[in-house]
């Protein structure tokens, strides 16, 4: 038992000889105490930056990367661009004559000759024999025992012989694909029937390929090029058929200025029973394109230029 002490404050009792009283505050606990939490806090902020910091430096590594990789991306951009470019020009070129296929300066020639038959034409293959040179004849249909000798020699010559539809009629021909292959047909039957022989799948458009309507032309171009015809253009001419009092003279100076600067010379000419100067002329026309550095070539051959439009 303890004794109360009245002479003691009330914050004491003693108890068998001791006082007892409000236990003290341990300051040097709760210093301690609070010193380690803030050293974890500081610890644990700096942990977290450091983390943070580390991960704006990976994104900035990143960022550094993707721009590289873009730079790079865009620099290839620019090259294909400009090979782009350059391929386009090289094929607006080859269609135009400008240049050959390859890039490689190389003179190609191509002499055609429209209409007949006739006895003009047989004339003007006495000449391409006596030069060597093959041509490819564009012809229109009839029955008699000239158009059978010309459709025959010209394919036992090794010349080619082209469908130039049978009737060479505008008015018939562009009406509608009907009439158009209805006239190439009666063309292919004309020949098989006098000689034997089969026309070459070559087509060449009675006034080119751009007349008559639009979505007509459009709609026989692409039935001719699913049964496998081919058809062609020129981008020289030497106006043989403008005007009836030409001169041969005419006639050659033309084909010198349409072929300038060209490297593929695809040639127009006729061999109608008018065309007496076209013959007069041919052989000048040779030997001014054999002096120029031109070789001969026809129509059928696989690398002939098809992409040659004529443009009225």
């Amino acid at each position: 038992m303890g004794i109360f002490n009245r002479g003691n404050s009330l914050r004491e009792i003693q108890i068998y000889g001791e006082k007892v009283g409000r236990p003290k505050k341990r300051r040097g606990a709760g210093l301690t105490a609070g010193i380690l939490l803030g050293l974890i806090l500081v610890a644990a902020a700096g942990w977290f930056g450091y983390s943070i910091y580390g991960q704006m430096k990976e994104q900035k590594q990143q960022i550094a990367s993707l721009q590289e990789q873009l730079r790079e991306v865009q620099t290839e951009k620019v090259l294909l661009d400009q090979a782009l470019k350059e391929k386009n020009q090289l094929l607006e070129d080859i269609r135009s004559g400008n240049v050959s296929s390859g890039n490689v300066k190389e003179y190609r020639a191509y002499l055609t000759f429209d209409d007949g038959p006739s006895e003009n034409a047989l004339r003007v293959m006495d000449i391409l024999d006596k030069y060597g040179i093959k041509g490819t004849f564009f012809m229109n249909g009839a029955e008699s025992e000239l158009a059978a000798r010309v459709y025959k020699r010209a394919i036992e010559d090794g010349h080619i012989l082209a469908n130039h539809t049978y009737s060479h009629n505008y008015g018939e021909l562009y009406q509608s694909w009907d009439n158009f292959y209805a006239e190439v047909q009666k063309m292919e039957d004309c020949v098989k029937s006098q000689t034997g022989y089969s026309l070459a799948k070559i087509i060449r458009f009675p006034g080119g390929s751009n007349n008559g309507k639009a979505e007509v032309m459009n709609e026989i171009k692409r039935n001719l090029t699913r049964l496998g015809y081919t058809y062609f253009d020129w981008n020289v001419s030497g106006e043989d058929a403008i005007k009836s009092n030409i001169t041969a003279e005419e006639i050659v100076q033309n084909v010198i200025k349409y072929t300038d600067g060209k490297a593929t010379a695809l040639i127009l000419l006729h061999t109608t029973s008018k065309t007496d100067a076209t013959v007069e002329a041919l052989p000048a026309i040779i030997e001014y394109l054999q002096k120029e550095g031109y070789t001969f070539h026809t129509l059928q051959e696989a690398d002939a230029p098809t992409g040659i439009v004529f443009n009225q």
